[in-house]
C-alpha cells in the first residue's frame, strides 16, 4: 500500500550543482521502495517544475518554501544575510513539515540534508528524527577541508599562494596549492562557505560514529573514504544518471533538476562534432578558480586542438554570469577587405570568452547585419556616422572622406569607451585596422591600451616600413617601374618591381594611403616594444615576422573560415560580414565546373594593380576593356541599333558583363524595347531595359525613307542617351562606359559631350570591317561598282587573303537597297580615327581570324566572340541555350519540320537581317543547296506587305530547268 511506504525527506541547497546529485540519490531511495519529497526553496522549485520535460519519478515529490527571495537571488544580495534568512525560514519550514506529516500518519524515518544546510541536523535533532549529511562531491574534498580546520590551518593559508609549496596530509597524495579546493584560494568571494564547512564537521563531532554519504565510489578514492577515522563515509556514487554510468535504467537519461530554460544550441553543435571528439570541462555552480587555474586550463584546451564544452558559473539575476570578461572594442576601416578578416578574429576572441564591441561606419554596420547569416554570438555590432551613411561613392575626394572619418571616428572611439565604463563594462583594450592610426591616438587620451592589426601579410607591412625608413631613394617611382631593376631588403628575399605593394606603383589612384601607413609606423614608434598582429602565420613567413628588430609582429593568420582553414569547425564556413547582396549566378557557373578547376583570384577592394600586372594576369586583349567597366562596378551603356541582328550579340554581350559583376543598362528604341521583353525569357539579372521614341515606336516598315528615319534615330536617341546618363548620375549610379553597336556613330559624340568614355562594339567579323576601312581608304577605286561586279576580278588587301567580289560585304554591291549604310560605316572609321589607341570590341575569336584582327595598326580590335549561346559554344553553361531577343512571335513549324528530320542532316542557311545577296548570289547559294540532296532551312529576310521574296522565283526558275 502506499501509505506504508518509508519515507524520507532530502533537503537540498537551491543550487543547480546541489539540485542534481539530491535527485538523483531521491531516485535510487524509491527505486527501494521509499516515498522520497525533495524540499528546498521556491525559487528552485518553480524553475525546475517550468524546465524540466521529463516526467517526476516515481516516489519522488518536490517541495518548496519561500527564503525571502522567491525570484532567486540578485547579484547585490548579502550571502550572510542571505544564508541567515535561509537557516529561519529553512527551519521552520523542515519543522511544519516534520510534524504534519506525522499528524497525518505518514512520519518521515530519516532526513538527507545536502552541503551548506548543517542547521537541518539541529533542527531534526529537535524532532527526534534522524538526519544524514549528503556530501556532493568527492571525499578527498571533505578530507581537505577537514585537515584545513584541525591541525594544518596555518600551514595551507600561509603557503596555498606559494606554486613552489606542497603537502602531505594523511592519507591523500602529496598535494600542492593549485590541488587545492577554490574556496581556500586568496582572494575568493565564496569565503563565507568555510565556515559552513565547519559547521557541517563540528556537528558531526557532536554525534557517536557519524555517517556521512559521500558522491564518490571505492575504486575511484578507497584511501580518501578512510583517510579521517573519526568520520564514517559512505560511498553513494557517482549520482549521475544511468545512461551515463551501468546503462542499467535506460529511462534514466538525465538529471532532470534544470534550473535554467534548456538550449538546443549547444546539442546541434555537439551533434555536428565527431563522437568521443569534444572535451567536456565543468568546476560546478559554486566553485571558482584563480585566474592562473582558469587560463593554465583555457590555454591547454587551446593546446591540444580538440572541440572542447566548458561549462561556465553563472551568478545570480537568474543564473545569468556577472560579466566580469574582458570586453575588447574592435575599429575597423570601412571596407570589404577589412570587415572579414576583422570578422573571424572578433569570433576567435568570443572563442576565448572575450566579449567584442566591432565599430565602424554606418554604411557598413547596415549591410553587415542584413547580409550576416547569423552574427557570431558575443560580438555587438556598433555603427557611427562617417557623414556618408550611403557609403563612399566614385568621384568622391577621397582625402576629405578620410578626413571626415579621422574627426568623426576619434569621437565614436572616445564615446564607446566612456559609455562602457559608465555601464560597468569598461572596454579593456582596443584593436584597430589600416588606415586608422588616430585610433591609438584616441584610445591613449582616455588610457585603455591599444594594438594594430595589420590584415594583409608581415612581407607587406615590411616593405613599407623600409620604404619610410632608409630606403625611400631606391624605392621611387623611376627605379621600381624599371623591369630589370632588384632590391634586397633586410629579412626579405631579392624583390623586383612587380613584387612590391601597388600602392607604392605609380600611377596609383590611392596613393593617399601612404602617409597613412607611415602614420601607422610613426605611432608604434613612440611605444615601448610595440606589438603588432599580423594575418600570417610562422610557417610562410617566419623571417619576414622578425625583419624589423623593433616591431613585435605576433601572427594571428590566416584570418578565413576554420571550413577552409584547418576544418575543425564545419559551421565555421563564411566570413559572414558581405556588404553588398549574395547573388546565386556565380554559384552556379562554379557548380559547372569541374572540382578543384577553377582558379580564385582577388586583390581586395582597394588594391590597384599596374597594367603589366593585371595583363600578365589576364590576356591584354580581355583585361583592357574588363578594367575599364569593373572598375568602382561601375554601370554601363549599351547602345543598340534596333534591329534583329545587332539585338542577340548585343545580348550575349551583356550577359557577359553580368557574370563578371557589371550593371548594363541596354537602351534601344520602343519598337525593339516592346517585343524584346515579351518575348525574352528570363530577362538576364543585372540587365536593365531602357526605351526611347524614334518617331517609329510601331516598328519600321517597307516603304518608309530610310534616310529619314536614321536622322530622326540620331536626333531621338542622342537626348535618350545624354538623358540616360545625367539621370543615372543624379540617382548616384553614374554611367561609368557606354558600348554601342553598329550604324550608331553619333552615340560616340553624345558620351564625349558628357565625358563618359565610349567603345564601338562590331557585331560582324573583323574582315568585314577591314573591308570598309580599305574601301573608304586609299582601296577605294580599286573596290568600284563596275570592278568588282567582274566575276573574274579580285584584290588582295593589307592582312586579309585574295578577295573576289562574291566575297565583299553586299553593302558594297550594286544594286543595294541600303547604301546609305556606307556613310555610317565611314562615320565610325572617322570617329575612331580622332581618338588615341581607339578599342574596338569585334565579334569574332583569334584562332578565326588572327591576322584580320592585326590588320590596321591604328586601330586596336579586341576579339570577345564568338558572342552566341554558351550551349553553341562550349557548352559550358547549359542554361544559357537562347540569344533570349526575338523581335517575332516564336513558330514551332519549323521545329515539327526539323524534328522530322535525321539528326544533323539539315543545312542551315542565313545572312542577317539587313544583308542583301545580289541575284547571282542568291541563285548560287540556291543551286547548291539543290545540289547537294539535303534539305535545308534558310531564313529569308522579310519585306512587309506580303510582298514574295525574291529567292523563291529563283528556286521556282531551277526546278524547272
Amino acid at each position: 500500500m502506499e501509505d506504508e511506504r518509508v519515507r524520507v525527506l532530502v533537503v537540498t541547497y537551491p543550487a543547480q550543482g546541489h539540485i542534481n546529485p539530491s535527485l538523483q540519490f531521491a531516485r535510487r531511495l524509491a527505486r527501494m521502495g521509499v516515498d522520497v519529497p525533495l524540499l528546498t526553496a521556491l525559487s528552485a522549485i518553480n524553475r525546475i517544475t517550468k524546465t524540466t520535460t521529463s516526467s517526476t519519478p516515481r516516489g519522488v515529490t518536490f517541495l518548496g518554501f519561500s527564503d525571502g527571495y522567491d525570484d532567486g537571488l540578485k547579484v547585490d544580495t548579502d550571502f550572510e544575510v542571505y544564508m541567515a534568512d535561509l537557516r529561519r525560514h529553512g527551519s521552520e519550514a523542515i519543522a511544519k513539515l516534520v510534524n504534519s506529516s506525522g499528524e497525518n500518519g505518514k512520519p518521515f524515518v530519516h532526513v538527507v540534508y545536502t552541503i551548506l544546510l548543517s542547521w537541518v541536523s539541529q533542527v531534526t535533532r529537535a524532532l527526534n528524527v534522524p538526519s544524514t549529511f549528503l556530501w556532493i562531491q568527492p571525499a578527498a574534498i571533505l578530507d581537505i577541508y577537514y585537515y584545513s580546520f584541525y591541525g594544518y590551518g596555518d600551514v595551507i593559508r600561509n603557503n596555498v599562494n606559494d606554486p613552489s609549496w606542497s603537502v602531505e596530509l594523511p592519507g591523500l597524495p602529496r598535494l600542492t596549492g593549485r590541488d587545492l579546493p577554490s574556496f581556500l584560494c586568496a582572494p575568493n568571494q565564496n569565503k563565507f562557505a568555510l565556515s559552513l564547512f565547519k559547521d557541517h564537521i563540528d556537528t558531526l563531532g557532536e554525534e557517536t560514529n557519524p555517517k556521512v554519504l559521500v558522491n564518490s565510489f571505492e575504486a575511484l578514492e578507497s584511501e580518501a573514504l578512510r583517510a579521517i577515522k573519526n568520520l564514517n563515509f559512505v560511498a553513494v556514487g557517482p549520482l549521475i544518471p544511468s545512461v551515463f554510468l551501468h546503462r542499467k535504467d535506460p529511462s534514466d537519461n538525465s538529471f532532470g533538476g534544470d534550473l535554467l530554460q534548456k538550449s538546443n544550441d549547444h546539442i546541434e553543435w555537439l551533434d555536428s562534432k565527431p563522437r568521443g571528439s569534444v572535451i567536456y570541462v565543468a568546476f560546478g555552480s559554486i566553485s571558482e578558480l584563480a585566474k592562473q587555474q582558469t587560463e593554465e586550463v583555457a590555454r591547454g584546451l587551446l593546446d591540444c586542438e580538440r572541440p572542447f564544452f566548458w561549462v561556465m558559473r553563472g551568478k545570480g539575476n537568474d543564473e545569468k554570469e556577472e560579466d566580469k570578461s574582458v570586453q575588447i572594442l574592435l575599429v575597423i576601416f570601412p571596407a570589404q577587405g577589412h570587415i572579414n578578416p576583422s570578422l573571424q578574429f572578433a569570433k576567435r576572441l568570443v572563442k576565448m570568452g572575450v566579449r567584442v564591441t566591432f565599430l565602424t561606419a554606418f554604411s557598413v554596420v547596415n549591410r553587415i547585419t542584413k547580409s550576416a547569416d547569423a552574427a557570431p554570438q558575443g560580438v555587438t555590432f556598433l555603427g557611427f556616422s562617417d557623414g556618408y551613411d550611403d557609403g563612399f561613392r566614385a568621384g568622391m575626394d577621397f582625402e576629405v572622406y578620410m578626413a571626415d572619418l579621422r574627426r568623426r571616428g576619434s569621437e565614436a572611439v572616445a564615446t564607446a569607451i566612456t559609455s562602457s565604463a559608465d555601464n560597468g563594462k569598461p572596454i579593456g583594450h582596443v584593436v584597430y585596422t589600416t588606415l586608422l592610426p588616430w585610433v591609438s591616438q584616441a584610445t591613449r587620451d582616455l588610457h585603455v591600451p591599444s594594438t594594430f592589426l595589420w590584415i594583409q601579410p608581415a612581407t607587406i607591412l615590411d616593405i613599407f616600413y623600409y620604404s619610410f625608413y632608409g630606403y625611400g631613394d631606391l624605392l621611387n617611382e623611376s627605379k621600381i617601374s624599371d623591369p630589370s631593376w632588384s632590391i634586397e631588403l633586410p629579412g626579405l628575399p631579392r624583390l623586383t618591381g612587380r613584387d612590391l605593394p601597388s600602392f607604392l606603383l605609380a600611377p596609383n589612384a590611392y596613393k593617399f594611403a601612404l602617409p597613412l601607413f607611415k602614420e601607422h609606423i610613426d605611432t608604434l614608434d613612440e611605444e615601448t616594444n610595440p606589438k603588432i598582429l599580423v594575418n600570417s602565420f610562422d610557417a610562410l613567413e617566419s623571417e619576414a615576422l622578425r625583419a624589423i628588430k623593433k616591431l613585435n609582429f605576433v601572427a594571428i593568420g590566416p584570418l578565413i573560415p576554420s571550413a577552409f582553414l584547418d576544418g575543425k569547425d564545419p559551421s565555421d564556413n563564411s566570413f559572414g560580414g558581405d556588404l553588398l547582396p549574395k547573388s546565386n549566378d556565380y554559384i552556379e557557373w562554379l557548380d559547372s565546373k569541374p572540382r578543384g578547376s577553377v582558379i580564385y583570384v582577388a586583390f581586395g577592394s582597394i588594391s590597384d594593380l599596374a597594367k603589366q600586372q593585371t595583363e600578365e594576369i589576364i590576356p591584354p586583349s580581355i583585361c583592357s576593356f574588363v578594367n575599364k567597366i569593373m572598375d568602382e562596378s561601375v554601370q554601363i551603356l549599351l547602345v543598340i541599333f534596333p534591329a534583329q541582328g545587332q539585338i542577340n550579340p548585343s545580348l550575349q554581350f551583356v550577359k557577359r558583363l553580368v557574370k563578371k559583376g557589371a550593371r548594363v543598362i541596354l537602351l534601344t528604341a520602343f519598337s525593339v524595347v516592346n517585343r524584346i521583353t515579351k518575348s525574352v525569357d528570363p530577362a538576364p539579372r543585372g540587365v536593365t531595359f531602357l526605351g526611347f521614341s524614334d518617331g517609329y515606336d510601331d516598328g519600321f516598315r517597307a516603304g518608309m525613307d530610310f534616310d529619314v528615319y536614321m536622322a530622326d534615330l540620331r536626333r531621338r536617341g542622342s537626348q535618350a542617351v545624354a538623358t540616360a546618363i545625367t539621370s543615372s548620375a543624379d540617382n548616384g549610379k553614374p554611367i561609368g562606359h557606354v558600348v554601342y553597336t553598329t550604324l550608331l556613330p553619333w552615340v560616340s559624340q553624345a558620351t564625349r559631350d558628357l565625358h563618359v568614355p565610349s567603345t564601338l562594339l562590331w557585331i560582324q567579323p573583323a574582315t568585314i570591317l577591314d573591308i570598309f576601312y580599305y574601301s573608304f581608304y586609299g582601296c577605294g577605286d580599286l573596290l568600284n561598282e563596275s570592278k568588282i561586279s567582274d566575276p573574274s576580278w579580285s584584290i588582295e588587301l593589307p592582312g586579309l587573303p585574295r578577295l573576289s567580289g562574291l566575297d565583299l560585304p553586299s553593302f558594297l554591291l550594286a544594286p543595294n537597297a541600303f547604301k546609305f549604310a556606307l556613310p555610317l560605316f565611314k562615320e565610325h572609321i572617322d570617329t575612331l580615327d580622332e581618338e588615341t589607341n581607339p578599342k574596338i570590341l569585334v565579334n569574332s575569336f583569334d584562332a578565326l581570324e588572327s591576322e584580320a584582327l592585326q590588320a590596321i595598326k591604328k586601330l586596336n580590335f579586341v576579339a570577345i566572340g564568338p558572342l552566341i549561346p554558351s550551349a553553341f559554344l562550349d557548352g559550358k553553361d547549359p542554361s544559357d541555350n537562347s540569344f533570349g531577343g526575338d523581335l517575332l512571335p516564336k513558330s514551332n513549324d519549323y521545329i515539327e519540320w526539323l524534328d522530322s528530320k535525321p539528326r544533323g542532316s539539315v543545312i542551315y542557311v542565313a545572312f542577317g537581317s539587313i544583308s542583301k545577296l545580289a541575284k547571282q548570289q542568291t541563285e548560287e547559294v540556291a543551286r547548291g543547296l539543290l545540289d547537294c540532296g539535303r534539305p535545308f532551312l534558310w531564313v529569308m529576310r522579310g519585306k512587309g506587305n506580303d510582298e514574295k521574296e525574291e529567292v523563291v522565283g529563283s528556286f521556282v526558275k531551277l526546278n524547272s530547268a
